[in-house]
């Protein structure tokens, strides 16, 4: 039997209030090669390995970097809002959610969708959770709990 391999996925939470108070957050919808669906996703991406927490947080801003256009300044640590595990016969995945304030980053969101290896992704949006709500990829959905006690 061949062992099991364990991968990372880091996601950021990037959120911001408006001025009715109600929070946003940047999603991006995307379309993975291998089966053309369009879904919802916060922006991140998968880890083969890590060393540390330290080593998340890198990949969490080279994420956000790539896939929205933001830099999470330089002093600001990002707060882990939620972890879990997830297992199929294959592989383990440990699924990591940061929640990083709009105004501990700098920057301009990408204008335009671009390619990220096998997935299209559209350019970056700010939506309100209720928007996100139903189709948040299946993945992401176990974050929404947390997102409700903060809004």
């Amino acid at each position: 039997m061949p062992a099991r391999s364990k991968k990372y996925f880091v996601a950021a939470i990037i959120a911001r209030r408006r001025s009715d108070g109600t929070l946003e957050f940047i999603i991006i919808r995307s379309i993975w090669d291998g089966d053309g669906k369009l879904r919802m996703k916060f922006p991140g991406g998968m880890l083969e390995a890590i060393d540390d927490e330290n080593s998340i947080l890198i990949a969490l801003r080279r994420e956000i970097r790539a896939e929205v256009g933001l830099y999470i300044k330089p002093r600001v640590r990002p707060s882990l809002l939620h972890s879990y595990e997830t297992k199929n016969e294959e592989e383990d995945i440990v699924r990591t959610f940061y929640l990083v304030w709009a105004g501990d980053c700098e920057g301009v969101l990408h204008k335009r969708g671009h390619r990220d290896g096998d997935t299209w992704m559209k350019r970056p949006e700010w939506k309100i959770l209720e928007e996100i709500d139903t189709e948040l990829h299946t993945t992401h959905r176990p974050v929404l709990q947390k997102l409700r006690r903060i809004t």
